[in-house]
């Protein structure tokens, strides 16, 4: 309860609790401010009209102040009931706080627990790549070992076809030894005759094939033997000739070299000058045999010869081949 000033004397205020006690009081207040200003106001006396307007005025002020009382009251009313709500929530305080200290761990936790299961998530993206990797790498090999087992597969059919070859090539040796023996047997056969021919031919005069064949000249002097044949010159002896006896008395020189042009003749170390410088120009001389195709061969050689200082002579020829005899035949001598 307060007090506030007024112009006749003071106002009490009373706290809006209860308001049948209010309005006992705005009663006595009004009863006693007119009594005061009976009293105490200078101002002329009020008619009752006036006093009673005054008191309807009063009235509604009353009435205003009440409703704002009631207002008030109810706000406090609501505060009292909030305040109240207050009190009843405060012991769910500390366990809310519990709780999300506890939910904060909890967080917290699972926080860490997604940390965890990113770092997881990242190392199984790691082996998925090396997996890929490994996949491929193994396709690859799988192509391989297709392609090596086509490959293998394929060597077993020529492995066949080679044991079928070689059976067929140990078929055809085995007919070649019995023909090689079929052979030996006839050449056996063919020795025995040979032999027998041997013995036949020592009981007539025989030839050596070392000696050199003889041509009768006019002359002591003993020929050389060359042939020009085709264009070619060979000298008549070993290895460009082989001698084999052919029987009462002769000798068969058969040519085994093909000879060397003019050219050829001519170069150093050529076998026609080989044989041109072992001739003895003192009992010996070059007898050329010519055939009617190399004649300006011959030219060329007999001048080269008689630039030497070697005699000469030459004699027609149709065959590189020579029946030639140990004793007679053709006279031919130095030109």
């Amino acid at each position: 309860m307060s007090s506030t000033s007024h112009p006749g004397g003071s106002l009490l205020v009373i706290p809006a609790f209860d308001c049948s006690l209010q309005v006992i009081v705005i009663m006595f207040a009004t009863a006693g401010l007119a009594a005061m200003t009976a009293e105490e106001d200078p101002r002329p006396a009020m008619s009752r009209q006036e006093i009673e307007q005054e008191i309807l005025v009063t009235s509604a002020k009353t009435q205003a102040l009440s409703d704002m009382l009631h207002r008030e009251r109810a706000e406090a009313t609501g505060l009292e009931q909030d305040l109240e709500q207050a009190r009843s929530r405060r012991a769910d305080v500390a366990a809310t706080r519990a709780a999300l200290e506890t939910g904060g761990k909890q967080v917290e936790e699972l926080r860490r627990e997604r940390e965890s299961l990113q770092k997881r998530l990242q190392e199984c993206g790691q082996r998925v790549s090396q997996f890929e990797q490994q996949r491929r790498d193994l396709e690859r090999n799988q192509s391989d070992l297709a392609q090596k087992e086509r490959q293998l597969e394929q060597n077993r059919r020529q492995a066949q076809q080679d044991r079928e070859r070689l059976q067929q090539l140990q078929q055809q040796v085995a007919e070649l030894d019995k023909q090689l023996q079929e052979l030996g047997a006839a050449h056996a056969q063919l020795r025995e005759k040979i032999a027998a021919e041997q013995r036949k031919a020592q009981a007539a005069p025989t030839v050596s094939v070392e000696a050199k064949p003889r041509f009768l000249s006019d002359t002591k002097r003993e020929p050389v033997l060359f042939v020009i044949y085709q264009g070619t010159v060979t000298p008549v002896d070993k290895p460009h000739y082989r001698f084999m006896p052919a029987g009462d008395g002769r000798v068969a020189a058969i040519r085994d070299s093909a000879g060397e042009t003019a050219d050829q003749a001519l170069t150093e170390g050529s076998a026609f000058l080989q044989a041109a410088a072992k001739i003895d120009r003192q009992k010996q001389f070059a007898a050329l045999l010519v055939d009617k195709a190399s004649f300006e061969t011959f030219r060329t050689l007999r001048d080269e010869l008689r630039k030497r200082q070697i005699m000469t002579g030459w004699e027609p020829l149709a065959s590189p081949n020579l029946g030639l005899v140990a004793q007679g035949g053709t006279s031919v001598g130095p030109q």
